[in-house]
C-alpha cells in the first residue's frame, strides 16, 4: 500500500498543496516577498514555460513520480494540485479494483484458480476466465455462460464433471431434498 493510500483526501490535498507551494516558491524566489495564490495563474505569477517545467521538475523529483501531462496543460498552483489528487484517486480505485477481482477468482473458482507467476486464471472448463485481463463485463458473461451450460446438462441428466462442480460451488440441492446428509 503506498503512503498516498494511507491518507485521507483531505490530508492528502493539503500535503500536495505545500508540495506545489513549495516547488513554486523554489522556482520563482521573487514571490516570497509577494502573497503566494495558489488560484493565481503562474504566468500571472511571473512564470513563462521554462518555470512551468522547472516546477513540475521539482514536484516529481519531491513526490517521486511522472507527471504525465504536458507543462501547458496547468495553469495555476491549483491545476497541479488537482491533478496530483486525481492521481492519488486512481490509484486507490486500482488497489481496490485489484483486490476485489482476487477475492471474486477466489470465491468463484475456488481450488481451480491458476495462480503461478502472478496469473489469476480459472482455465478448469470453456470459457476460460481470466482475472487480470478479462473485464468485469467478460467476466460475469463467462459465469452466466458456465452456470447455463451446467444447467442444461443437469436437466438433460447427464451433469459432467463441469456440471458436478457447479452444483457443489453452489450447493444446488433439487427441491424437498434436505440440505443436511445423513
Amino acid at each position: 500500500m503506498t503512503e498516498a493510500s494511507t491518507l485521507s483526501a483531505l490530508t492528502y490535498r493539503e500535503r500536495m498543496a505545500g508540495v506545489v507551494r513549495d516547488a513554486v516558491l523554489d522556482t520563482m524566489p521573487h514571490l516570497k516577498d509577494r502573497q503566494y495564490d495558489p488560484t493565481q495563474t503562474l504566468v500571472d505569477m511571473g512564470a513563462d514555460y521554462l518555470d512551468h517545467i522547472e516546477i513540475l521538475m521539482e514536484i516529481e523529483e519531491c513526490l517521486q513520480l511522472e507527471i504525465a501531462e504536458d507543462a501547458r496543460a496547468f495553469k495555476s498552483p491549483r491545476d497541479i494540485e488537482d491533478y496530483l489528487v486525481r492521481l492519488h484517486e486512481q490509484a486507490d480505485l486500482q488497489e481496490d479494483n485489484k483486490l476485489l477481482r482476487q477475492l471474486l477468482a477466489h470465491a468463484y473458482s475456488g481450488s481451480h484458480l491458476y495462480m503461478d507467476d502472478g496469473e489469476l486464471q480459472d482455465n478448469f472448463t470453456a470459457p476460460f476466465i481470466d482475472y487480470r485481463r478479462d473485464s468485469v463485463v467478460s467476466i460475469q458473461a463467462t459465469m452466466q455462460t458456465r452456470g447455463i451450460a451446467a444447467l442444461q446438462e443437469i436437466q438433460l441428466g447427464t451433469p459432467t464433471q463441469v456440471a458436478t462442480d457447479e452444483i457443489r460451488r453452489f450447493q444446488l440441492k433439487p427441491q424437498g431434498t434436505s440440505t443436511q446428509e445423513t
